[in-house]
Formats: C-alpha cells, structure tokens, sequence
C-alpha cells in the first residue's frame, strides 16, 4: 500500500524530470546547431522497435506525404496510403526490425494483397453509384 501511495505522488515529478532534461538536452542541440543530429538520434532510437516511431521517421512521413498529393481524389489517396504502410512495413520485416509481431505489423501485411484486389472494384462502384439523392432532387 506504501509504495503505491509513494509511486502514486512520485510519478508525475519523475516524468516532469524526464521532460525538464529532454528540453535542457534540445535547447543544448540547438544552440550547438546539433538539432537534426539529435533528431536522427531520437528517431534511430525508436524506429526499429516499434510500428509507429518507423512512421515518425522524416523520411518516411516525407516519401508518405509525397504519395498523398500525387492522388487526386481522397478514395485513391486512402488507398495509396494503406499499400505505402504495407509496403514499408514489409520492407522493415525484411530489414529483420524487431516489431515482426507485431499485431499491427501482421494486420497490415496481411490486408494488403486485400487492398489492391478490391481497390479497383470499390473505385468503380463508389464513381458509378450515388448512395445519395443528387441535390435538390425529388
């Protein structure tokens, strides 16, 4: 009971210790002109054990960001981004990252054959019915 009442208070200062040396540290990059070194250290640290931090890599969000605007409708856009996370998980998996099981990993590979089978046929329904009465249609 003690030491749940100790964590209890003690946690929000350990985590706003943590957060204190962390500026301390990019304020100290910065003014060093360090700051994308630290950055890659950041991002190198992260983006071989976990899913998320691989798409917080600049060159990732970049090359994803790339595949976005060279859509030009939101349903092609959706699509594109779901076969680019597949992709790039699949590459990380054969990069032998440590998140290979991953549940998001394995739902992802596992959709992506998924995604490029129905894409056209969805494309095609979704253009040539209107699942709503045009405007100011009777």
């Amino acid at each position: 009971m003690l030491t749940g009442m100790v964590l209890l208070y003690l946690g929000p200062r350990v985590c706003a210790e943590m957060l204190i040396y962390d500026c301390r540290l990019m304020n100290t990059a910065h003014n060093l002109h360090e700051s994308k070194v630290l950055r890659k250290l950041f991002v190198e640290s992260d983006r071989y054990r976990d899913p998320q931090a691989l798409f917080l890599d600049p060159e990732v969000y970049f090359s994803l960001a790339k595949v976005i605007v060279s859509e030009s409708d939101d349903y092609r856009r959706t699509l594109r981004t779901a076969v680019f996370a597949c992709n790039t998980m699949r590459e990380a998996i054969r990069k032998n990252f440590h998140y290979r099981e991953s549940l998001q990993v394995l739902t992802l590979t596992d959709y992506h054959d998924g995604f490029l089978g129905l894409s056209e046929f969805l494309y095609h329904r979704i253009r040539t019915r209107s699942f709503l009465p045009a405007f100011g249609a009777s």
